[in-house]
């Protein structure tokens, strides 16, 4: 497909510049005294902007009601960077991000203080702590978004889940929001610019994208999935068939561990503890 020419390309880096330094200013001045639904406001407003610089157009499916997916967990497939600002544009809310993205610059500044949580997913016990977060937001009626798949792909595959996480949706009984997301070129034709895989660094990623020149996002939900008497496998399994099923992808067969020999207790914020078996709470 044929690029955007250089004065396009500077002018949008331009605008894109701007935009990030009147986002660091709101994350300073005006995030920390606003209200959720002010903050949530600006959020979307923020994101949408940010995708109109890049020439994204939105177009979403299935959008639950304004308020239903306050204290659910969103579970989407994950392609990019970019997956984080649609999402945010139609349904703010706090992500579960690698803890890598805490290092990049302004960005990684930026998302630690809208109250997102990272995570070092291939630390022994690391998925603890972000249980417990988790549990925390649900609970103030945040929405809370995690990416099960723990990795990035082009877009043309489902990796298996990993499960772990599913358990502060079922410690609070929250529904769980399958979401699919895909990026298009104008004609329908799948647009690989915005995949976020290799060695691919952010400032790399964004020359690519300011080079494309229009791309569509397109955002699915599917029906919520009820927690209650299910495991954090069924979950998961339930979560991966309706999103591979938007899709139109095979669905593999979520992650296994072996069965855990010791139980370790987790105490969680209102004092009662539950179990994870110690062999689960790696997030690799």
């Amino acid at each position: 497909m044929k690029e955007t020419t250089l004065p396009v390309r500077l002018f949008r880096l331009a605008r894109l510049l701007f935009l990030l330094a009147e986002g660091a200013l709101t994350v300073t001045v005006v995030l920390p005294v606003a209200g959720r639904e002010a903050r949530d406001r600006l959020i979307a407003r923020w994101s949408r902007r940010l995708l109109r610089i890049l020439h994204v157009e939105l177009r979403a499916a299935g959008l639950p009601a304004p308020g239903e997916p306050a204290g659910s967990l969103i579970a989407a497939n994950h392609i990019s960077w970019l997956d984080i600002v649609v999402i945010n544009a139609v349904r703010p809310s706090r992500f579960v991000a690698k803890a890598e993205v805490r290092d990049w610059p302004l960005i990684g500044w930026m998302t630690q203080k809208t109250g997102n949580v990272f995570i070092a997913r291939r630390k022994r016990g690391a998925c603890l702590p972000v249980i417990r977060t988790m549990r925390s937001l649900l609970h103030q009626g945040e929405g809370v978004v995690f990416f099960p798949e723990t990795t990035t792909t082009d877009g043309t595959e489902i990796k298996p889940f990993h499960t772990e996480l599913f358990e502060a949706a079922r410690q609070t009984q929250a529904h769980i929001w399958p979401a699919a997301i895909r990026y298009a070129n104008p004609d329908g034709t799948r647009s690989e610019a915005p995949a976020f895989v290799g060695e691919t660094s952010l400032v790399e990623s964004l020359g690519i994208l300011l080079r494309a020149p229009a791309l569509q996002a397109h955002l699915a939900f599917a029906a919520p999935i009820p927690t209650a008497s299910r495991t954090r496998r069924e979950m998961g399994q339930a979560a991966q068939e309706a999103i591979a099923g938007l899709l139109r992808l095979p669905s593999p067969r979520v992650r296994r561990r072996r069965p855990a020999s010791r139980i370790q207790q987790l105490p969680l914020p209102d004092g009662i503890p539950f179990q994870l078996p110690v062999s689960k709470v790696g997030c690799a």
